[in-house]
């Protein structure tokens, strides 16, 4: 198991919350993703995440590009983040994991 003190990373890199994590997230899938020489990392992100992604760029008045969302794969540090659950919206996953007994 892997422990991070991301108050202290907030405190100290003077981001907030939110960027903080994803960036100590990201470091850890990667250093992971390094360790076992993987070459895609599966993002969990799906629908709904990417509705609220287009929606804050909006209202942070992005232009046409920022709109677009997430992508559904992009390389980053020589590894390839997939979002293979990007087109499937949160209460479909639910139900899916509900009806074949996956813990959530």
């Amino acid at each position: 198991m892997i422990r991070v003190d991301a108050p202290a990373y907030i405190k100290e890199s003077g981001k907030g919350p939110q960027e903080a994590a994803r960036e100590l997230r990201y470091s850890f899938l990667h250093d992971t993703a390094t360790k076992w020489e993987a070459q895609h990392i599966a993002m969990a992100h799906h629908g709904d995440d990417q509705a609220e992604t287009v929606l804050l760029h909006l209202l942070r008045g992005s232009g046409r590009g920022g709109l677009a969302g997430m992508r559904l794969a992009r390389t980053e540090k020589n590894v390839q983040l997939i979002r293979p659950l990007l087109r499937m919206y949160k209460a479909d996953l639910i139900e899916y994991c509900n009806f074949y007994g996956f813990p959530m």
